[in-house]
């Protein structure tokens, strides 16, 4: 972004899904690297934060607001009203649209009643924010759908639990739970004609102070309306949301836009390594926190909470302040297995960690990068994937993936355009363990059930040799997808290129040769 010619940097809170797996500080062992991408804003004036003029209405007892479903008391925080006032928060307040209130205007003498305007209906989405505790989370998620239901009388705030029954990783058509459960929530209630929240942290400049931006999207992820303000980081961390989220002030269309993004990652160098799990305590852009081994004397007892997995990384935050320690699973709610095997692992996990010493050694809030890999994985390459074709409702996207390259005796990596569904990746642990020649390509048809189990899976193209072709079939079972759109089978036709000498710097960036119009290397 350009304000009065300087650039300022916008980082989204969650690295979103467009952000490279190379993010975490544990997926490689390569030096740290930081990418930066610039945007030019126009509009700079507009884009100023400016003190809020919307009104703030009480939740008083026994009101009910647009988002409660059949009328429940009101549990928001109550607010005054400045003197006089009235509106949908108040006990006996007029509702928006009647005359007198703005908005829908009233009728005029002899012209007979108006068409009721339609009001676009707005789902306030869980917080994206990985340094925010569960409860700290769903707090913040209802005092911002409080505030724009106020900011923006004109639109419908829908009741949350109306949201969250979308959000839940289940079939439409029979109540099954989805195999994978992480897909990004936008996505769940996109084809439901919602605009949807999306916010924003923008780091700023010297003249350019930072801010949160709070975005109401459209399906294709294009902003329709955004909302300014200030970000005081002097703050504690939900304090700074609650701060923002009192003082947002409208912005008018067309003055805000994509300002750029950061992005880093360091190496592992420091982790704790035990077995068949590494822990990093993070350090921003940099390598692992010098105490991270101090959490060894508990580190026997984490291997046990992923058995039967493959490979799994995730991030925990913990806090050691308070007489009690928290620990929690960084971002897993109900939406995304809070309730089934995510939160088995998170019990499991934390059991270990807050019995350790090293919960105590440093205060404030702190994110640990757990990786898990089965024994027989170990150092094995793993091949790269891309979907060649989807029929059916299982969703499709184009993608970006940094494919590393082995090359005179150096490491790269190149950008590989691709399409792809989610969890895709996954197999490629389980495909590691076949004994393939190095730079085989192969294409094979994956049948996913209804609720994202895998049916089948059969390979199209040929193998050297028969127990290689069976290893192949069998790994691709071990899969695990969202679950259809439709209540049907859904097939995806893969292309699979195993590393080598022929691999990576070749049929990787033409494993789409066979059918992929994404298989093109940039």
């Amino acid at each position: 972004m350009a304000r009065a010619a300087l650039p300022a940097l916008a980082m989204p809170l969650r690295m979103r899904s467009w952000v490279s797996p190379a993010r975490s500080s544990l997926g490689g062992a390569g030096p740290c690297a930081a990418m930066l991408f610039a945007g030019l804003l126009l509009g700079a004036a507009a884009c100023a934060p400016t003190p809020s003029t919307f009104p703030v209405y009480p939740a008083a007892p026994g009101a009910t607001g647009p988002w409660q479903a059949g009328g429940a008391p009101s549990t928001f925080p109550v607010y005054p009203a400045a003197p006089g006032a009235t509106g949908p928060w108040q006990a006996g307040g007029v509702p928006y649209g009647a005359p007198g209130m703005g908005g829908a205007p009233a009728a005029a003498p002899g012209t007979g009643p108006q068409q009721p305007r339609v009001r676009e209906k707005v789902a306030v989405l869980p917080l994206d924010e990985p340094r925010l505790f569960r409860a700290e989370r769903a707090e913040l998620r209802h005092i911002l759908a409080w505030r724009l239901a106020t900011a923006a009388p004109e639109m419908e705030v829908l009741p949350l639990a109306e949201v969250d029954a979308k959000l839940r990783p289940v079939s439409a058509t029979t109540g099954a739970r989805c195999a994978f459960q992480d897909a990004p929530i936008a996505r769940r209630v996109a084809w439901q004609g919602w605009l949807t929240t999306e916010l924003i942290h923008v780091s700023g400049t010297h003249d350019d102070p930072e801010a949160l931006w709070v975005q109401l999207t459209e399906r294709d992820e294009r902003p329709r309306v955004t909302w300014v303000a200030p970000w005081n980081a002097k703050l504690a961390l939900a304090d700074r949301y609650r701060a923002s989220f009192a003082a947002l002030a409208r912005q008018p269309e067309g003055s805000f836009g994509l300002l750029g993004m950061l992005m880093g990652r360091g190496d592992d160098h420091g982790a704790l390594r035990e077995g068949t799990v590494t822990l990093c305590e993070e350090k921003l852009y940099g390598a692992c926190e010098p105490h991270s081994t101090a959490w060894k004397d508990r580190g026997a007892e984490l291997p046990a909470c992923f058995a039967g997995a493959d490979e799994v990384e995730t991030e925990v935050l913990v806090s050691g302040d308070a007489p009690t320690p928290r620990c929690e699973i960084a971002g897993l709610d109900a939406w995304n297995g809070l309730d089934g095997r995510g939160g088995q692992e998170e019990a499991c996990l934390c059991r270990a960690l807050t019995a350790s010493s090293a919960m105590r050694i440093k205060a404030g809030r702190r994110t640990l990068k757990i990786r898990f890999e089965a024994a027989d994985l170990a150092g094995k390459p793993r091949p790269e994937l891309r979907v060649v074709e989807v029929s059916g409702s299982l969703r499709g996207e184009a993608d970006w993936r940094s494919v590393r390259v082995e090359g005179e005796g150096k490491a790269k990596y190149r950008s590989v355009r691709r399409l792809a569904v989610d969890h895709l990746d996954a197999l490629a642990a389980p495909l590691a363990r076949c004994a393939v020649p190095a730079g085989s390509v192969a294409v094979a048809e994956v049948e996913v059930r209804e609720d994202g189990t895998v049916g089948g899976a059969r390979l199209l193209t040929a193998l050297p040799k028969k127990q290689d072709a069976a290893c192949v079939e069998a790994a691709l079972q071990r899969g695990s997808f969202t679950c259809t759109g439709d209540g049907k089978a859904a097939q995806v036709r893969v292309a699979i290129t195993w590393p080598g000498a022929a691999g990576n710097a070749g049929a990787a960036g033409n494993a789409g040769a066979a059918g992929d119009p994404l298989g093109t290397r940039y």
